[in-house]
């Protein structure tokens, strides 16, 4: 493929996923190769170029504006990474001009501190032109530290930070500023070489990266002098604003294009959204088959990337919750005698003593967030389930063997950890048995922390401890996939209710004990369990499907690239 074949499919590359990003990529190599443009022989060639900013630079060190850093005689065998068009020059980024330092005041004088000299930092290189900064300083700050003012239209950039690990943060200096520590400034013999040298830098990214060092903490740096050596390809001005007019403009595209794409996605999340939305909130058994039928027609064109599958799966499990997904069985035993064998169980279990008495719930005085079939009920978990409390509230002292013992980092929707090598003793976890024994069958849900709400099935037969982990101990009649579909629902009232304050998000045991659950026949909860798992199984065979499809796009692309660059 060639440069002008690359233009002329521009948007074809930007449709790619990723593409948007590939192009600017590519877009940036492309032009510090001299494949943007057109040279012109009438332009001052690069090797006058570079003899002027070299006598200007000298100028500008003999009388003390800059200080000079020693660079390479030559050029050592492999540095330079490709051929250059005539009438460029490769010139090394330390010989376009001076280093200049940062430096921080100390932050116990506040006489450092309250200027308007912006005071930038690795955290402010977020934009390609900096005029301010978050921090400012005064000039007695600058005096009193090793930074030094740098002036208008140096080019700054980040030489030591984590950010270092995958990107080369560059910008210019739109007004008078200092900078910290981890950063230096390169005030140029020429400023006029500052929009080219800026777009130049962000091409080189990958390249000045494979020079980071890194510290045995693992911190990363830039070595002055490998940044003073690094090789810039150097076109003659003219063709400087050329390729600086050209990348803009097609950088301006892509930008387009992205706002484009964006508002496409965003649309056809809406309308997913709007279809899913109308089958399951439809009031009126007789409109949903028009509803499902529309969404049969149209399925192909919905859900043709990975990110619509999310939808689809709430979807169904919102279906299956609502008697939707399968048909009502008039054979079927209703769920208020199921409720009723539940409640016998539990007085059974507890003058047995097998069960402490549970804790009372209110009725149901809420207006319930939808209809459901008439055999079924709506219930609150409290009631359908035998307990609903919790594991350790202090943390037990972990061993290399014993009791396995369980956090909510644990604990995830596709099942428990029980590699992560923890362990109680067998007299902490009699404190947790006093409570409650799981087993096969129970629910348990995260209460404490980042995945709140998170619902996972006990599918193990020996005994464990846990902590920040509820568990709702299941009675007879209720299928425990069930009770995991309608935990993993958008109506199950886990996320939505969680207790507010504290430092980390808290699921009550009252929160959930209070929850609603529509409770359909056993029988039903059954045939709800298969339908579930065949659709959640093809989901997850068309998100693969799409996914791989996504990433030979992607592959395709990065190899049409990759082929460019070769002929280039």
């Amino acid at each position: 493929m060639t440069p002008q074949a690359f233009l002329e499919h521009f948007e074809t590359f930007a449709a790619a996923p990723n593409g948007i990003s590939k192009l600017r990529e590519l877009i940036l190599q492309l032009a510090v190769q001299g494949k943007l443009g057109t040279q012109d022989q009438n332009d001052e060639p690069a090797p006058l170029l570079r003899s002027r900013i070299l006598a200007k630079r000298r100028i500008l060190i003999e009388t003390g504006v800059i200080s000079g850093f020693a660079t390479d005689a030559e050029w050592p065998d492999g540095v330079l990474p490709y051929s250059l068009p005539d009438g460029w020059e490769w010139i090394r980024l330390g010989e376009l001009g001076g280093f200049l330092g940062g430096g921080t005041p100390s932050k116990e004088r506040a006489e450092f501190w309250d200027g308007r000299i912006p005071w930038v930092s690795p955290k402010d290189m977020k934009r390609p032109y900096i005029d301010d900064a978050i921090d400012h300083v005064s000039q007695l700050g600058v005096n009193n530290s090793s930074g030094k003012m740098i002036p208008k239209g140096s080019l700054l950039m980040v030489v030591r930070g984590m950010i270092l690990a995958h990107s080369f943060p560059v910008a210019l200096a739109m007004g008078e500023l200092t900078i910290n520590q981890d950063m230096k400034a390169l005030q140029l013999a020429l400023p006029e070489l500052g929009e080219y040298l800026l777009r130049c830098c962000t091409a080189c990214k990958s390249r000045m990266l494979e020079s980071v060092e890194r510290s045995s903490h693992g911190t990363c740096r830039l070595p002055t002098e490998a940044v003073a050596n690094f090789p810039i390809p150097l076109p003659p001005l003219a063709e400087q604003r050329r390729i600086v007019e050209k990348v803009d403009q097609l950088l301006g595209l892509c930008g387009e294009l992205a706002a484009r794409q964006a508002a496409q996605r965003e649309k056809r999340q809406r309308l997913v959204g709007a279809t899913l939305d109308r089958l399951v909130s439809t009031r009126n058994p007789a409109e949903f088959p028009t509803h499902a039928h529309r969404l049969r027609n149209h399925f192909d064109q919905l859900f043709d990337t990975p990110t619509t599958i999310p939808q689809l799966r709430q979807t169904i499990l919102q279906m299956a919750v609502q008697g939707q997904l399968v048909p009502q069985d008039s054979n079927d035993e209703p769920a208020d005698v199921l409720l009723k064998k539940i409640v016998t169980q539990k007085a059974t279990l507890v003058n047995q003593r097998l069960l402490k008495p549970a804790k009372v719930v209110g009725e149901i005085v809420d207006v319930l967030p939808f209809e459901v079939p008439s055999s079924w009920i709506w219930a609150k978990l409290g009631e359908i389930c035998l307990n609903v409390t919790d594991g350790f509230h202090n943390t037990p002292k972990t061993q290399p063997c014993g009791v396995p013992y369980l956090t909510a980092q644990h604990v995830k929707p596709d099942g428990l950890n029980f590699d992560n090598g923890l362990f109680v003793s067998m007299a902490d976890h009699q404190e947790l048995v006093t409570k409650t024994r799981p087993k096969r069958g129970d629910v348990l849900v995260v209460n404490i922390g980042a995945g709140c709400g998170t619902p996972a099935i006990i599918d193990v037969d020996f005994e464990f401890s846990f902590k920040n982990v509820a568990i709702l101990n299941r009675p007879d009649g209720v299928e425990t996939r069930y009770l995991f579909i309608h935990l993993l629902g958008k109506h199950a009232a886990t996320l939505a209710e969680l207790t507010k304050g504290g430092a980390q998000p808290f699921l009550s045991l009252g929160v959930l004990r209070e929850t609603l659950i529509p409770l359909p026949p056993t029988a039903e909860q059954k045939r709800i369990v298969t339908k579930v798992t065949e659709l959640l199984s093809q989901c997850a065979a068309l998100e693969a499907k799409l996914t791989q499809a996504q990433s030979a796009t992607t592959q395709l692309l990065s190899s049409a690239v990759h082929h460019l660059l070769e002929q280039l």
